[in-house]
């Protein structure tokens, strides 16, 4: 069921024209966004860690798959350099990516 929109009547005709403008484009800008996907990194301690960070790691991850974006920890990328030090590889997946979430915990490096 939708929501009645709060937003007040127009005292004018033109106002009121101006309103359904208004709830038009952001209904179409509204659609547009739900076919956005990002790459997410999701940094945290070990994703097999029973923690409640570890866990939290794991749900955030699921939810994001679930909305249709890609989301991935950095142990899910195979290392293409074996010469390269792993906080280059998180550099460059850090660059690669739209998004990262840090989840803290007595991680070192985190």
């Amino acid at each position: 069921m939708r929501k009645k929109s709060r937003i007040p009547e127009g005292r004018t005709e033109a106002a009121k024209q101006t309103k359904v403008r208004f709830l038009e484009n952001y209904a179409a800008l509204s659609e547009r966004f739900k076919t956005i996907a990002l790459s997410v990194l999701v940094w945290g301690p070990n994703p097999k860690s029973v923690s409640a960070v570890g866990k939290k790691r794991r749900e955030i991850k699921e939810e994001l798959l679930i909305n249709g974006h890609v989301a991935m920890f950095s142990e899910d990328q195979a290392k293409e350099d074996p010469y390269m030090s792993q906080k280059t590889h998180e550099l460059i997946q850090g660059q690669a990516s739209d998004v990262i979430i840090v989840l803290l915990e007595d991680s070192p490096g985190a």
